[in-house]
Formats: C-alpha cells, sequence, structure tokens
C-alpha cells in the first residue's frame, strides 16, 4: 500500500513538472519539484533499479521473488 501511495506522488510530482514548463509558470515549486524526482532517480540509481521498500520486503517474505510491477 506504501509503494503505491509513493508511486503516486511521484507520478503526479512529474505531471506537475511537465505542466508547469507547458504552462511557462515555472516556481520555487517546480524546483522543488524537480529535486525530488532527480532524488528519486538517485535512490534508484543507489539500490540498482529496485525500490528500497521491494528490498525491506524480501526480508519479511518467505518466498524468494518479490514482484516489482515498476
Amino acid at each position: 500500500m506504501i509503494h503505491t501511495v509513493i508511486w503516486i506522488t511521484y507520478v503526479t510530482i512529474i505531471f506537475y513538472v511537465l505542466y508547469c514548463g507547458r504552462a511557462d509558470d515555472i516556481t520555487v515549486y517546480t524546483g522543488i519539484a524537480v529535486g525530488l524526482v532527480i532524488g528519486e532517480g538517485l535512490i534508484l540509481l543507489l539500490f540498482r533499479g529496485s525500490c528500497p521498500l521491494t528490498l525491506m520486503a524480501r526480508q519479511y517474505s518467505k518466498r524468494r521473488a518479490i514482484y516489482q510491477s515498476f
């Protein structure tokens, strides 16, 4: 559930950045949104493309394979 909420938040942020660029309405909030997207990219790069929540879920799962839909 938490993974879905985080995913929806980041999709919203990405669309917000696209909207700001299209509407030529660049504000401080646009910069914050871009920083969050870059931060997400760095986290995914650090964890070799896997979500850190998936790695934590593996610790509590009896199965070896954890389905990651993104």
